[in-house]
């Protein structure tokens, strides 16, 4: 049987390659990993890489999913591996529940990918080999090939095999290097200042932190604990960072003062709960980070509900609440597709003409707008109400008042469909035996108000509670953290950071369902106050001012309070850059050519590059001009096409990265190339959520930029946007003329 070893780093040229399927060298055949075999083990070493770097060993068929390009899921299939190497050195081990995770012994197995990803749903078998903590992927099994873990004995010769030859492999990786053109160590030291793992960070401790922090930050930290904050901050200025510091802080604080803390710090995700941990450790020189639990709400609401809260035959889809909402998402929309080239009819003489028009609008922002709606009416509404299919459902839903952040449902037509699809999608998600997050977020809710509860809660309770991307959390979300403070008869401590630009979710509905009104936040937490960070680290003064003006232009939209940061006091910490460019093109098809130029002309740093399309449904034009760039060889592409592909960026080395701006949110790039606009000049029916969005998605891919920003239309979608006109007449961007065909 074949055993391959490969590292953390070498992993990651693996999966950053693995979306070019067209790529003429083999996935691993890259000038920074180096490849040998020692007495028939194959070993994939990493130029980075040190004689004691963490080994993956995959054996058995786990080892095909490594060689063989042409495995099914193999690119899923090694994202989950690679997300468990990197949670191999927690004690104890913590996976997010939908991975199903089961543990005999030193052996440990989980699904291998994500609900639905591959079909056969197959299981890594892995093994955590201490105090080394390199990891044994054993074997991969699925449902045609059933393991008994408790009678599973793995060969113990085939880890002292691999790492009896690691050090003869390891001077091999180091000869190839040294005999390889163009090899520096100063090449080595700029590709780890680069790494985007070391995050916002930037590899500092909290002590070389402290010297370095913005009077708002450092106001932000050391505030006594006595009540909650808001935090708010336009993109870069540090607001992650300040709640890592602050969190270490109040441990500190509190071991200070004779008392051992519980914390909680929670996202929405895995992939950023696992970044922010990472974070935690590299900040923390004091062993703080013992008394920090970071996971997402939902994953709380797992680990914390009773075991039998829902049979065990019923699948929770997506691992957090991001994952699920695209899950929840794409069900919908394929409901409402079919509701509407069928069972409408029934119910259309008695709807709203608005309510109509949403649903029959060929519009895909409208459309989109339209789903999401109905994901926060499933689940905040008549999820949050208890109502589910039966006879007393219609009842209880028409008799619900509407509250100005629900979707508009005019007429009882227009409730009665809404009810009719909730109920068919509950049907359906019962009939394949699957739950969603918002489901579990209820039943969490109702559990926190139950005396079992009460009974745990001084012990499993938090003193104080830490969120991020605040703007993430729909209101059910919201709710569960105040019953999560340890103290029940004080008002809860948390403190939030928010800036709602970043918001993909909320681009969809005004913001209105996701955010509780502020009076309702006084009633639930307390007093509340709110600091604002208003110095900017991350780029210069010149995108700092184009941004502000983004947020000025548009004064009477009403974006909401959560929007209001006062952004016209920020000031940019960095060194001037180049003016904005903005360059309008003839045709669509020059806006293309033109984009790529741009993006292949080399940086000064030799930084990265990112092209960020404005309008989603443009970005195949794109796309497919890109992917033929990499499999030609031409330029290091990493093309972002859903999602689920963005956490590849943390550690793909790409040097131009082309994907939606709305998938953007945490890139920092040296570069920004912005383009495929939607037609500006006529935002259709939905006049003010088009607007928001487009608007949204500009400041978004504007804000991921350090040092240029370069904006291309194009005539054929209505040329420069009004917002863009107004910064060059006012000096704040620089017109050029683009290909003209």
């Amino acid at each position: 049987m074949e055993t391959v070893v490969l590292t953390i780093r070498s992993l990651e040229v693996l999966l950053a390659r693995t979306p070019s399927r067209r790529a003429r060298r083999s996935d691993l055949q890259d000038d920074d990993v180096s490849s040998s075999e020692v007495d028939g083990v194959k070993f994939y070493i990493h130029r980075a890489d040190t004689p004691r770097s963490h080994r993956l060993i995959f054996h058995d068929n786990a080892a095909a999913v490594v060689e063989n390009e042409r495995f099914r899921g193999r690119t899923t299939l090694l994202q989950r591996a690679y997300g468990f190497s990197q949670r191999a050195s927690q004690m104890p081990l913590m996976l997010a529940p939908s991975w199903g995770q089961f543990k005999d012994r030193t052996y440990v197995t989980f699904y291998a990918s994500a609900l639905g990803r591959v079909e056969s749903a197959p299981r890594w078998l892995a093994e955590i080999q201490r105090p080394s903590e390199d990891v044994c992927f054993w074997r991969l099994t699925d449902r045609s090939a059933t393991l008994d873990l408790r009678t599973f004995d793995a060969d113990p010769k085939v880890y002292y095999d691999a790492a009896s030859r690691w050090d003869d492999a390891f001077q091999r990786s180091r000869l190839s290097f040294a005999n390889s053109a163009g090899s520096t160590g100063l090449a080595d030291e700029i590709a780890l200042e680069r790494n985007p793992a070391r995050g916002v960070t930037r590899g500092l401790s909290y002590s070389a932190w402290d010297e370095l922090l913005s009077d708002g930050q450092r106001s932000f930290i050391e505030q006594p604990p006595v009540h909650s904050i808001k935090l708010h901050g336009a993109a870069g200025t540090g607001k992650t960072l300040a709640l890592e510091m602050k969190a270490i802080r109040e441990v500190r604080r509190a071991r200070e003062a004779g008392q051992e803390p519980r914390i909680l710090f929670t996202t929405h995700s895995w992939a950023m709960a696992q970044k922010i941990d990472q974070e935690l450790h590299q900040l923390d020189e004091w062993g703080t980070t013992t008394a920090i639990d970071v996971m997402p709400v939902l994953s709380m609401a797992e680990y914390t509900l009773p075991q039998d809260s829902w049979a065990s035959d019923l699948r929770l889809i997506g691992e957090d609440s991001m994952s699920g909402k695209e899950y929840q998402l794409a069900r919908i929309s394929s409901l409402v597709e079919e509701f509407v080239a069928g069972d409408w009819l029934t119910f259309k003489d008695n709807a709203s003409e608005g309510f109509a028009h949403r649903l029959e609008s060929p519009n895909v922002n409208e459309r989109s707008a339209l789903v999401w709606d109905l994901l926060v009416e499933f689940g905040c509404v008549l999820g949050a109400e208890g109502i589910f299919p039966g006879i007393n459902a219609e009842r209880r839903y028409l008799s619900l008042g509407r509250a100005p952040w629900m979707m508009p449902l005019a007429a009882l037509g227009d409730k009665r469909a809404v009810l009719y699809l909730y109920e068919k999608y509950v049907r359906e998600l019962v009939a394949d035996g699957l739950v969603t997050n918002d489901h579990v977020v209820n039943d969490f809710l109702s559990y926190l108000e139950t005396f079992s509860w009460s009974g745990r809660r001084a012990r499993n309770g938090y003193d104080l509670i830490f969120v991020d991307e605040l703007h993430l959390f729909n209101a059910q979300e919201r709710m569960v953290l105040r019953f999560l403070a340890r103290n029940a008869d004080q008002y809860p401590r948390l403190f939030m950071a928010l800036d709602p630009r970043q918001s993909p979710w909320e681009l969809y509905t005004f913001s209105k369902s996701e955010r509780p009104a502020e009076s309702d936040d006084a009633a639930d937490i307390g007093i509340v106050d709110a600091v604002t960070l208003t110095t900017i680290h991350r780029y210069t003064p010149q995108i700092l001012a184009l941004v502000q003006h983004i947020h000025r232009d548009f004064p009477a939209l009403e974006l909401g309070q959560d929007w209001e940061i006062d952004i016209s006091l920020a000031v940019s910490s960095n060194e001037n850059g180049p003016l904005p460019i903005v360059s309008t093109c003839g045709s669509a098809a020059a806006e293309v050519i033109e984009v790529f130029d741009r993006a292949s002309k080399p940086l000064a740093n030799k930084g990265r590059t990112a092209i960020a399309i404005v309008d989603e449904r443009r970005f195949a034009e794109f796309r497919v001009v890109a992917e033929t760039r990499a499999a030609r060889g031409v330029q290091s592409v990493s093309v972002i096409s859903s999602r689920e592909e963005v956490d590849n960026l943390q550690y793909s080395q790409s040097s131009l990265i082309v994907a939606p701006a709305e998938y953007m949110a945490g890139l920092q790039v040296d570069r920004i190339v912005i383009a495929g606009f939607p037609h500006t000049q006529t935002f259709g029916a939905n006049l003010g959520h088009a607007r928001r969005r487009f608007l949204s998605s500009l400041y978004l891919a504007v804000s991921r930029a350090t040092t240029v920003v370069e904006i291309v239309c194009s005539e054929d979608y209505g040329g420069v946007p009004e917002v863009l006109e107004h910064a060059v007449q006012r000096g704040l961007a620089q017109l050029t003329k683009g290909r003209v065909a």
